[in-house]
């Protein structure tokens, strides 16, 4: 739980000061059970692998350290640049080069003006930061609301199924994610037990995922033959996915006792 989500004795939402209190203690447990080396070199990992290329991280490998320092440093800023709105990279761009500048001053006539560009620059990162991170905020609660309908289509209990013993469970490693367990009572003496898995992580394994249940919902009734079935499906997936996505499916068809 994040010190953001939690409440004070009150009831009322803590104060920034306990926020970054309880931050300070999250990150600090953190670096003592992973160490100051893994926590940082965790962090960098992540951020090479969002913003460079493997072709990117072959030619860093080949690098001596400085330049690779150097060129690390240029290929995060370029990629993030381009990861921008036009209107933020724009932004973001003019920012760096202010803060390159510095302070300056300019003569006009007899007077002497003061530019203060670190002061200039350090507002438009901040108000790019400040976009960016409203972005993050809406797509996040766009995916809280996704894993709650995603969670709201698997079954909501523990299946019945007399003569069987049957425990279903799945849990995405971020919000949404491409597995599947489903259970359908289909009549009275025949259910299906299905385990999916959509190539890919997130909202577009979740959004296949969700298609691939649909599909089996809708055609299990129809067919006796788990061949047919499985062929229905398959033509169903080809024909409305994507050519770079598919699944593994495990369906299996139980007779009670």
């Amino acid at each position: 739980m994040s010190g953001a989500s939690r409440r004070s004795a009150s009831g009322s939402s803590p104060s920034l000061f306990q926020t970054l209190s309880a931050d300070i203690d999250i990150v600090a447990n953190d670096i003592r059970q992973r160490g100051v080396k893994r926590a940082i070199g965790g962090t960098l990992a992540d951020l090479e692998t969002f913003y460079l290329t493997d072709d990117d991280r072959r030619q860093l490998a080949t690098m001596k350290p400085v330049r690779r320092i150097l060129r690390r440093i240029w290929w995060f800023i370029e990629s993030l640049l381009r990861k921008l709105t036009p209107a933020r990279r724009i932004m973001l761009a003019v920012a760096l080069v202010i803060l390159v500048l510095g302070l300056q001053q300019i003569d006009v006539g007899n007077r002497r003006f003061t530019l203060r560009f670190p002061l200039t620059g350090s507002l438009l990162v901040f108000l790019v930061l400040i976009l960016e991170l409203k972005d993050k905020l809406v797509a996040r609660d766009e995916l809280e609301a996704g894993r709650k309908v995603q969670l709201a289509l698997l079954p909501g209990a523990t299946p019945v199924v007399p003569g069987w013993d049957v425990w279903l469970f799945t849990q995405p490693a971020n919000d949404v994610g491409g597995d599947l367990v489903d259970h359908l009572k289909i009549d009275e003496t025949r259910h299906f037990v299905a385990l999916g898995d959509v190539s890919g992580k997130a909202l577009p394994a979740a959004l296949l995922s969700v298609k691939l249940q649909a599909t089996l919902r809708a055609l299990a009734p129809q067919f006796d033959d788990l061949g047919d079935l499985g062929s229905a499906v398959n033509f169903i997936l080809q024909r409305d996915g994507l050519p770079s996505r598919f699944a593994s499916l495990v369906y299996l068809l139980l007779s009670t006792d």
